[in-house]
Order: C-alpha cells, then sequence, then structure tokens
C-alpha cells in the first residue's frame, strides 16, 4: 500500500503509538495512504466549508471522507437509523455529545443512534476524517440536500433531528 512502512525490526518504533496508522499487515501507513483510498470517488458533496466524499454506500454502512475548513462544523443534531463513528486522520476535531472530546490524528469516537452531538474544528488548519454510519443511508440524506429538496423533508426521510 503506497505510503507504509514494513514493521520496525528495531525495539523503538515497534510498539504502536497514538496517532499512527497501521494497515492490516501490521506496517505503518502514512495518512496519505489512507486518504488515497477516498480519491477515486466520484459522488462529492461541497456544502461550503465542508465537503464529503462517498467512500463506500452499501445497505450495511455508509462511509463518508470529509474536510472540514477552519471554523466549520455541524449544528446539534441527532440520527436516529444508525450509529455513527468518526475516525481523524489529520488535523484535530472537537465533537461534544454531551462531553467535550478532542479528537486528533488516530483517534476514533463512537456515537450511538439516538444520542445527540455536534462537531467542530476549532483549529487553524482543515481536519481530514471518515464518518462510519451503520447501518447504510445517510448519503441520501446530502444528496437531498444539494439538489434542493428542503433541509426538513431531507432530514424526516434521513431519520435526522436537528436542535
Amino acid at each position: 500500500m503506497h505510503g507504509c512502512r514494513g514493521p520496525s525490526t528495531s525495539g523503538e518504533g515497534s510498539a504502536r503509538q497514538r496517532g499512527h496508522a497501521y494497515d492490516l499487515g501490521g506496517n505503518e501507513c502514512h495518512p496519505q495512504a489512507v486518504l488515497d483510498v477516498a480519491s477515486g470517488v466520484s459522488e462529492t458533496f461541497e456544502l461550503g466549508p465542508i465537503s464529503l466524499r462517498v467512500a463506500l454506500a452499501a445497505e450495511e454502512a455508509t462511509v463518508l471522507y470529509a474536510e472540514i475548513e477552519p471554523g466549520a462544523g455541524s449544528s446539534w443534531h441527532t440520527h436516529t437509523k444508525e450509529d455513527e463513528t468518526v475516525v481523524v486522520l489529520e488535523g484535530e476535531l472537537v465533537l461534544n455529545d454531551g462531553d467535550r472530546h478532542v479528537l486528533q490524528r488516530g483517534d476514533a469516537h463512537v456515537m450511538p443512534r439516538g444520542r445527540r452531538h455536534a462537531f467542530a474544528n476549532e483549529g487553524d488548519a482543515s481536519v481530514r476524517l471518515f464518518f462510519f454510519c451503520s447501518p447504510g443511508g445517510l448519503e441520501r440524506f446530502f444528496r437531498d440536500i444539494v439538489s434542493g429538496v428542503p433541509a426538513e423533508q431531507a432530514a424526516s426521510r434521513a431519520g435526522l433531528t436537528f436542535g
């Protein structure tokens, strides 16, 4: 895989360290290797300072690759149809689900369906991350929004509540 190194044979670097990415063979990967996974996807949703690319859209799961510019984020919302996991690839994301979580490269956080939450990029650099949603279908909400479906109708169909 592009950007990956084989496991270290010295004692230094052989233990998994916070903020490092690994492929399935245990090889350390540069974040660009992970980002390349999403680069060939044709469906992209440009939502002002947030860009989303669909990495996977299946009945079982939706995976969205996101780039969030400084100062951008979501309003408070709740998913009623899917669990959502956020995995930060680069930068720092503040996620609030009743508790404030500052997620950095390599960090992940799970929000079970029904848990109200919001997120923001409070830093000076873009944040790159994956949203994993299970079961799938959340990409339809963004498709509706960019095609002009009223937000309330799109949210209702997707099982999202805002506020």
